[in-house]
């Protein structure tokens, strides 16, 4: 299970997501990813809107003007892409030992593609409102092939991810999306440790 080499998030929530919460999430948890991530923000004056830069000590070749990053370790390393995120992790939410995991690949009908932004971010919002059990949310895009969308979802526990799946918010994208869609293909697991078990 791994993050499309080549992809970019579409989403983003308005929500109260901080710099510390995302930055907290990545130093501290194994994404399942060969890739180590680093947060920056963008706009000051609007702090729900984040980047995240994917970055590797060998970024492919042809890529477009990569930007260079200092690493923990010191070691020069290159974007590969800037991405938007949607994270709805709340500050005094632990990380459990073993949250349950969705991942989705869904590709979409290319005339619809433009309806899928705004109906994930709708979700979110009320996801982030709503739903103390989702820890996050993360919507990559392909860029090799823009209909392919690859969705990250993590919960506190099996429960909380098939409550979701019962909301109001839930029924309201499926309503929205589901129409346009070409596959998708849902996968559950527990994860520990960036391995599912």
């Amino acid at each position: 299970m791994e993050f499309p080499k080549n992809s970019k998030i579409i989403t983003t929530a308005s929500t109260a997501s901080t710099e510390v919460g995302l930055q907290q999430l990545l130093d501290t948890t194994k994404l399942p990813t060969a890739a180590s991530f680093a947060s920056k923000t963008i706009d000051e004056n609007t702090h729900t809107l984040r980047t995240i830069g994917i970055y590797t000590s060998e970024s492919p070749a042809g890529l477009a003007a990569p930007r260079s990053a200092t690493g923990g370790d010191g070691a020069t390393k290159r974007t590969i892409s800037t991405y938007y995120a949607g994270f709805s992790r709340r500050p005094d939410q632990a990380w459990p030992e073993k949250p349950f995991v969705l991942w989705a690949d869904l590709r979409m009908k290319g005339e619809h593609l433009h309806l899928l932004p705004r109906a994930a971010e709708v979700l979110i919002d009320m996801v982030v409102r709503d739903e103390p059990g989702v820890l996050c949310y993360l919507w990559l895009q392909d860029l090799d092939d823009e209909r392919h969308i690859s969705v990250f979802e993590c919960y506190v526990n099996k429960d909380a991810c098939k409550a979701h799946e019962v909301t109001e918010a839930y029924s309201r994208f499926a309503e929205a999306v589901g129409p346009y869609a070409e596959g998708l293909d849902i996968n559950y697991a527990e994860w520990k440790d960036g391995t599912l078990v």
